[in-house]
């Protein structure tokens, strides 16, 4: 019969869990406001209207705030539909043939 190897429980090195370290950053309020929730999307800032009151006054109640966040994720508006007079023009490029630069 053939025997079976254990490994002496001795031998085993445990490995021990690192724990992450983040470090903590404190963030003046208003450049948190000013600087930071203009720029964000705004399926973001309705996420955020739950972090404070002061910041759910701001994305709701702020009419500059709003203003100005609106101008900025507009979307641009969607191309002019090709009308009767307009050309269509295909164009093949191939990279078969002799390189013209050489």
């Amino acid at each position: 019969m053939l025997g079976v190897h254990k490994p002496n429980k001795a031998k085993k090195e445990k490995k021990k869990k690192r724990k992450t370290v983040v470090p903590t950053i404190v963030v003046d309020e208003e450049i948190i406001l000013q600087e930071i929730l203009p720029h964000l999307r705004t399926k973001s800032l309705c996420r955020f209207k739950s972090v404070c009151k002061n910041w759910l006054n701001l994305i709701t109640n702020d009419h500059v705030f709003f203003t100005n966040h609106s101008r900025k994720f507009t979307p641009p508006p969607p191309p002019l539909p090709p009308s009767s007079h307009t050309k269509l023009q295909l164009f093949s490029i191939s990279s078969d043939g002799p390189d013209p630069h050489s």
